[in-house]
């Protein structure tokens, strides 16, 4: 009888355990990014009687073995901001603390601080690789995202497409003008001027350059002419014009291209009809502040910028384990131990690791039916083991009373 009474006691605290689990369980109910847990439970050693035809086993109770993490896929939830992220399929995000302790989270529910960095809800900075002129950089750190700019990018090339009026008088004038792009990503004007010469369908060209104060740069006349065929399609020049504007700080040591010749050119006509520009480009930005970022499934935060580039500026990486199983818990991080092995560190997307989806978060991943069930059956078979321990007390009661 004095066996029943422990072995009901057991039983009794590894139910308090389970509550304790299933509690947590439904008080994170809403956590984002939480792993429900579960306690399992163990017999104890069994006591070998001796007797009768053979041995007789008593087991000595319960235990609560180990709490197991259930880490199955929680469902998504979709939100407005673009660095609220969810993973769908396996692998961790990585977090550092202040003091450069390593954790790991399904949480993405993350933010740029003051300073540019990416952080989480408790300011752990997020890991991950940045981008240097548009290579990867595979060297995990915090993402920064601070006094990041889009570099300048001088004009090299125009294309200028347009008419030029075949009953045009000798000596008429028509100019087309485009902004071009300085190698300090200043804006010029850059005016292109056909000046019709005596002799049928031809035109001289110039250029010149005006910067932002009005200065402007006259290129010397270029010796090609423009000339046309009776049908008015371009005979000449049948190669690319250089503009060479000396001093100017645009281009290729002051020169700029004409593009005639590539299959992109635009098409200069000289039809009997008013002359007219069709079309003006050129290569070459000014430089940009970052303006919004996007994510992509595999992990790369790409910026756009002000002068209307875009750039990919880092990726985020993630942890897989061997054995999730053997992660510590913290809270909603998980911390690295002997029985989880070393995290594989690698891009999302890649192995057997999940991508990764922008505006939405993943949810705790508690049954909450499930968790009532267990919590109804946790508490009858505390009822039942307190009932084992007071009918045992009865018996001792009533053995006493014998000897009364």
């Amino acid at each position: 009888m004095s066996s029943s009474l422990w072995i009901g006691a057991t039983g009794m605290t590894a139910v308090d355990k389970q509550l304790d689990v299933i509690g947590n369980n439904l008080a994170n109910s809403s956590t984002v990014g939480y792993k429900a847990s579960n306690a399992q439970f163990s017999s104890m050693l069994s006591q070998t009687l001796s007797g009768g035809s053979g041995n007789m086993q008593v087991g000595q109770g319960v235990s609560v073995s180990s709490i197991a993490t259930n880490f199955a896929q929680g469902s998504f939830q979709t939100t407005s901001s673009v660095t609220d992220l969810a993973i769908d399929g396996e692998g961790l995000f990585i977090a550092k603390d202040g003091a450069g302790l390593t954790y790991y989270t399904r949480n993405g529910s993350f933010a740029i601080d003051e300073d540019g960095y990416m952080v989480d809800g408790s300011g752990y900075r997020i890991q991950g690789n940045m981008f240097v002129g548009g290579a990867e950089v595979y060297n995990l750190g915090d993402i920064n995202l601070a006094n990041i700019q889009s570099q300048p990018m001088t004009t090299t090339t125009v294309h200028l497409g347009a008419n030029l009026n075949a009953q045009a008088a000798t000596g008429d004038i028509f100019s087309a003008s485009q902004t071009v792009y300085g190698n300090d990503g200043a804006e010029y004007t850059m005016t292109t001027t056909f000046t019709k010469t005596a002799n049928a369908r031809e035109w001289s060209i110039s250029g010149s350059l005006e910067d932002a104060n009005g200065n402007i740069t006259n290129a010397a006349a270029i010796a090609t002419l423009v000339t046309f065929d009776a049908n008015g399609a371009m005979l000449t020049p049948a190669a690319n014009v250089a503009f060479t504007f000396a001093g100017a700080n645009i281009g290729t040591a002051g020169v700029i291209n004409w593009d005639v010749t590539s299959a992109d050119a635009a098409t200069l006509t000289g039809f009997a009809s008013d002359s007219t520009i069709t079309t003006v480009n050129a290569n070459g930005y000014s430089a940009g502040s970052l303006q919004s970022i996007s994510i992509g499934t595999d992990g790369v935060i790409t910026g756009s910028f002000s002068n209307g580039q875009t750039e990919q500026l880092a990726r985020f990486m993630m942890a897989d384990f061997a054995n999730y199983g053997g992660l510590s818990k913290v809270g909603t991080y998980f911390t690295e131990t002997d029985k989880s092995g070393a995290p594989l560190i690698n891009q999302p997307g890649s192995g057997s690791l999940g991508g990764i989806m922008s505006n939405s978060l993943e949810v705790s991943n508690t049954d909450v039916a499930a968790e009532f069930i267990n919590m109804i059956t946790a508490q009858r078979a505390y009822q039942s083991c307190a009932k084992v321990v007071s009918t045992a007390n009865d018996l001792q009661q009533l053995l006493m009373n014998i000897k009364q």
